[in-house]
């Protein structure tokens, strides 16, 4: 039961996440000083993977990201018993390779830092 309450939990703040950022930066971008960065595209990426592709407009890889994410997170909870925990590790390599993707993004389309 405590898995079930930490998934819809985790779930629910990744959506309000990613609710308040798309609102800030949709604000910003109306007011014509719309910034977007390595570093926080990176940041973003790093802690809910998919969040700096979404802020980067590349809203397929976003959705593909945040998705293996979730995939990766309860594949690591299930199978963290006969793992021995090992399986927990999986999810934190994905949460970097998306922030190391989102890097690799930016700086080949020229966003400064």
């Amino acid at each position: 039961m405590k898995r079930i309450e930490f998934l819809v939990t985790f779930f629910l703040v990744v959506v309000f996440t990613l609710q308040v950022t798309a609102g800030a930066f949709a604000a910003e971008k109306e007011q014509g000083y719309y910034q977007e960065t390595i570093i926080t595209a990176s940041i973003l990426s790093l802690l809910v993977p998919g969040l700096g592709h979404y802020l980067l407009k590349i809203n397929d890889r976003a959705l593909t990201h945040f998705l293996v994410c979730i995939g990766a997170w309860v594949v690591g909870v299930l199978l963290i018993d006969s793992t021995y925990g090992i399986s927990i590790i999986l999810p934190i390599i994905w949460h970097v390779y998306s922030a190391f993707d989102v890097f690799a993004i930016a700086s080949s389309k020229g966003i400064k830092y």
